[in-house]
Formats: structure tokens, C-alpha cells, sequence
């Protein structure tokens, strides 16, 4: 059984370079609906026999991109979700919110939409429904931080990959078991 996951193609959507929690937000919400910039992805040989990919439209597109056939979209395969950490009006790097944005989760801070826990768990259900499929080779595009997460889930079930702290846009990467 292979899994091949694929993070969603570059996001055209631009950082600013100074905003404060509210543009953040906007920020964070105005990225989720963007375009995403294509890019070739080296597939290999492999004959793939189900995609499943998140349901937000730069996975929806990737996804088109590179499977020819039905893709089923699913929220459960949705990036984790980024909010301010804090309602008070000052004003960081957009990267910067970014990363405290990602620490105030992994402490399951009240500020995020999603805890810690939420995420494992959706996590550890993807991967308990890829093993219990009865298909041989399973595509996911998904995003960026659920696909680290994932990869992870994947080894603790026995699979072997290449393993990976920052997927790039657009990569494939496989694993197998």
C-alpha cells in the first residue's frame, strides 16, 4: 500500500508586511480563498486509484492538476486554522503572527479555532480510514502543517517514507507499507 501526499500548490496571496490582529485575520481568511501559482509535480510511475484532497480551494486545484479522475474532497483534510493570539492592536510582521499563531496552538491556547488534541485526532482518523480502505495507492493534497502531522501518524502505523519538516509546494512526497 503506498500514500502519496502532496502539499497544495504556492499561494498567490501576498504578506504584509506590518498588520495588526484584525488584519490578521482578514489576512488569514483572504489566504484560505486565494489562487495558487502552478507548478509541475514530478508524479512518478505510480498509478494512483483514489485522491482525496482538502476541500479549500488551493488543495481542490492541485488536486485537479494532478489526478485525472474523481477526487473526494473532505474538511477533515483541511490546514489547521490561524487566528491572532491576541485582540490588542499591535502591529507584527504578517510572519510573525504566522509562527505565534502556530506556538499558541500547540499550547491550545483560547485564541485558536482548532486545539492541539482537535488536530491529532483528525489526524489519527485519516490515517485509521486510509489503512481500513481496501485501495492500494491513496493520494492526499492537503496543506502544509496537517501534512507534517500526518507523515508522522503514517510511521507510528508502520509506514516507511521519506521523512520531511517543511514540505514544499507542489511535492510529492510517498510513503509505503
Amino acid at each position: 500500500m503506498k500514500v502519496g501526499l502532496i502539499r497544495h500548490f504556492k499561494v498567490d496571496c501576498q504578506y504584509h508586511k506590518l498588520l495588526n490582529s484584525d488584519e490578521y485575520n482578514k489576512w488569514a481568511t483572504n489566504y484560505d480563498i486565494a489562487d495558487v501559482i502552478e507548478n509541475t509535480v514530478r508524479m512518478g510511475d505510480i498509478k494512483w486509484d483514489r485522491c482525496y484532497a482538502s476541500d479549500l480551494h488551493r488543495a481542490v486545484k492541485t488536486a485537479n492538476t494532478v489526478y485525472k479522475g474523481n477526487i473526494i474532497q473532505s474538511d477533515i483534510l483541511r490546514e489547521v486554522p490561524m487566528a491572532s493570539f491576541t485582540n490588542r492592536k499591535i502591529v507584527l510582521p504578517c510572519k510573525i503572527w504566522s509562527a505565534i499563531s502556530r506556538i499558541a496552538w500547540l499550547f491550545s491556547h483560547k485564541s485558536q479555532k482548532e486545539s492541539k488534541h482537535e488536530t491529532i485526532n483528525r489526524v489519527k482518523k485519516t490515517v485509521n480510514e486510509i489503512i481500513n480502505l481496501d485501495t492500494s495507492n491513496i493520494l492526499l493534497v492537503s496543506h502544509g502543517f496537517f501534512l507534517y502531522f500526518l507523515q508522522k501518524e503514517l510511521i507510528k502505523n508502520g509506514f516507511k517514507g521519506k521523512k520531511f519538516t517543511k514540505l514544499r509546494n507542489g511535492e510529492l512526497v510517498v510513503f509505503e507499507k
